[in-house]
């Protein structure tokens, strides 16, 4: 596991695992999991609304995504390589 965020009202638990991100639900029941970046998520955050995810993964990019998996935007983020 590399990150874990919970949504602002606490419903909601966003794990970053692998290449993927799991969305639970604060008793644990699983919401959905789906692929997030080619390489491994490195950080997963909410939005301060609870409506968007950001990741940053190790193949350097940093998307943005709803709570449904859908991703709504991508961006190549600093590397150090």
């Amino acid at each position: 596991m590399s990150s874990v965020s919970f949504s602002p009202d606490g419903e909601i638990l966003a794990i970053a695992q692998r290449h993927e991100i799991k969305l639970l639900t604060k008793d644990g029941q699983p919401l959905t999991t789906f692929a997030a970046h080619s390489q491994r998520v490195n950080n997963v955050s909410f939005s301060p609304d609870g409506e968007t995810l950001i990741s940053a993964g190790e193949d350097g990019l940093i998307k943005l995504w709803d709570t449904n998996g859908q991703e709504l935007s991508s961006s190549v983020g600093a590397t150090d390589r």
